[in-house]
């Protein structure tokens, strides 16, 4: 947390990094059923 060159607090840090993760999950998803997608015949 401390390694941030920026004066946000941990809160802050804390609800970015919580929406950061939640698109890293929704993006994966969406690349998990394009692919189970385009694998049947």
């Amino acid at each position: 947390m401390n390694n941030y060159p920026t004066n946000l607090t941990d809160s802050q840090w804390r609800f970015i990094e919580k929406i950061l993760n939640e698109n890293i999950i929704v993006q994966i998803s969406r690349i998990m059923k394009s692919q189970s997608k385009q694998a049947k015949p």
